[in-house]
């Protein structure tokens, strides 16, 4: 049981990380007024809005918060890889995995709850 604990304290922590890196590039670029209407970023935007209901909703209910944050990366990141060059901006692919790390630790997280219950 405290393994689970540990494992489940982790995948908050980088959660809150990741969510607060995601948090900051809406404010500071997807809200800025030379960005309104603008439909590449409406759309980040809302994939990004995406995961964090995924971390929310991970917070509470492991493994199906586990796997939207999973999927959810995996689908950002097929979207920014097909931005022609002169839309992609740097570290896209950070952006688009950042909460990959903590969707697999709570789907471990849950895997080791439904293991230690049977």
């Amino acid at each position: 049981m405290k393994d689970i604990n540990k494992i489940k304290l982790l995948a908050r922590i980088t959660g809150i990380i990741a969510s607060a890196v995601v948090i900051y590039f809406i404010v500071s670029i997807g809200l800025a007024p030379e960005n309104q209407g603008n439909e590449q970023i409406i759309t980040i935007n809302t994939m990004f809005a995406f995961l964090i209901f995924g971390f929310i909703i991970a917070w509470f209910r492991e493994k199906e918060g586990g796997i939207i944050l999973s999927f959810g990366s995996v689908i950002t990141y097929m979207y920014f890889s097909y931005l022609p060059p002169d839309k992609q901006f740097p570290l896209s692919w950070m952006y688009a995995f950042m909460y990959v790390i903590p969707g697999l630790l709570f789907l471990y997280c849950s895997y080791l709850k439904y293991k230690q219950d049977n």
